[in-house]
């Protein structure tokens, strides 16, 4: 592709895909309200997590205070790794909940 429309092109492009991506999720967080959930594992331990939307930046805030601490087994994730089904949560919903 850039060899064919050039380096600038192509970035200003993927620009665009980048911009509507992020006013796709907010028109979700327009729609979304704020929320609380606690799941006990099979292991005894607790996933807290709260979700509290900002409707005028159109920004949410994803919490997991009170989830119970690591564990010494294999059912942790770090930080990462918890952002990232975050985002596709609300990337999934973009494209398919409220369209």
């Amino acid at each position: 592709m850039v060899a064919h429309y050039t380096l600038p092109v192509v970035k200003a492009y993927m620009g665009h895909v980048q911009d509507n991506a992020a006013e796709s999720v907010r028109r979700v967080l327009d729609r979304l309200h704020d929320c609380a959930f606690d799941y006990e594992t099979d292991q005894g331990t607790h996933i807290k997590v709260k979700i509290t939307v900002d409707k005028k930046k159109r920004e949410a805030t994803v919490d997991f205070t009170g989830t119970s601490p690591q564990q010494a087994s294999n059912f942790n994730a770090p930080e990462p790794v918890t952002r990232a089904p975050c985002s596709m949560c609300f990337a999934s919903w973009s494209t398919t909940t409220f369209r």
